[in-house]
């Protein structure tokens, strides 16, 4: 009987070892595979809006162009990781190029660390 406990303890002290050293690596590749979705729905959005500047000759005021354009370049506008819709700027105001599409992060605020900080590609 004692035996059976000191097994039992032994295991569960094991497996909480075990969770303190791979959920900290679970949780930051978590984070990779979210900003990774972000840089793709980002690039994706980048081409739509090269794509609509070459049909039309200029740049979309907003994302909702690339739908209502006549040409129908994309179906939807993604949505980032937290439920919240992309900022394009027309021109940029984060950087010093012709257009740029930023996620917010989680938070929806400009700025932050982790999962709050901003992503975004320009050009």
């Amino acid at each position: 009987m004692i035996k059976n406990r000191v097994c039992w303890a032994f295991g569960a002290l094991l497996i909480a070892g075990l969770a303190l050293i791979v959920m900290p690596q679970l949780m930051s590749k978590h984070h990779y595979y979210r900003v990774s979705k972000e840089a793709l729905d980002i690039a994706a959005l980048e081409a739509a809006i090269k794509m609509y500047y070459t049909t039309h000759q200029t740049y979309p005021h907003t994302l909702s162009d690339l739908i209502e354009s006549k040409v129908g370049i994309i179906e939807s506008i993604p949505i980032d990781s937290w439920g919240n819709e992309y900022k394009y700027n027309n021109p940029a105001k984060v950087s010093n190029k012709r257009f740029e599409v930023i996620s917010l992060g989680a938070d929806n605020k400009i700025g932050g660390e982790g999962d709050n900080r901003d992503i975004f590609l320009s050009n």
